[in-house]
């Protein structure tokens, strides 16, 4: 019996990983564009241009956060904060710079991330029209949409987009909500 229970769930985990690696192809023919070089604003309100936050990387992971006014995408950046040093310095696979933009201001951003902790790179997108070049705003480009897109900056100074996907509770982001899957009472109301 467990013979066969972890030959069905070997089977599970690799029909997930084959279906992974089509969303990953999928979300780099969806993401590919030129970005341009937008102003962005720091915490202490100074100017710093997109472009320069590459600092010393070629690539960079862009996490579009809807801000502290969404308890999804604070969750999220919490698990963030505990990835970003991997991803900066490449230790387990891809390096890349860790970037989250929102739209608070950059005194929000501030008061957040010290309350939560965070130590990873934010920067405010406020009065840019980023959120909607790339694609995360609702019909009335008003209202903003989480996700992640990743980045490449070129020799030559241009910047274009690899690749990009949405945030949703329940997606391969946030570990939390596949813990969750596998309490009693998630189990019993998944079905």
């Amino acid at each position: 019996m467990i013979d066969t229970m972890r030959e069905r769930l070997k089977e599970k985990w690799d029909e997930m990983m084959r279906v992974h690696g089509e969303l990953a192809a999928l979300s780099a023919e969806a993401g590919a564009m030129e970005v341009q070089d937008y102003t962005l604003t720091d915490f202490a309100g100074k100017s710093i241009q997109f472009s320069d936050v590459f600092g010393e990387h070629e690539h960079l992971v862009l996490i579009h956060n809807m801000g502290f006014a969404c308890p999804y995408c604070t969750l999220w950046a919490d698990g963030f904060n505990g990835i970003w040093r991997h991803l900066e310095s490449g230790e387990y696979g891809g390096r890349a710079k860790f970037l989250l933009l929102s739209n608070d201001t950059p005194e929000q951003q501030c008061e957040g991330a010290a309350k939560r902790g965070w130590t990873f790179t934010m920067l405010s997108c406020r009065g840019t029209t980023l959120f909607k070049d790339l694609g995360f705003t609702g019909a009335d480009d008003e209202s903003w949409w989480p996700g992640v897109s990743t980045l490449v900056k070129h020799p030559d100074g241009r910047i274009t987009r690899h690749a990009r996907t949405e945030f949703d509770p329940g997606d391969v982001f946030c570990s939390l909500f596949h813990m969750f899957a596998l309490l009693p009472q998630a189990a019993s109301a998944m079905q």
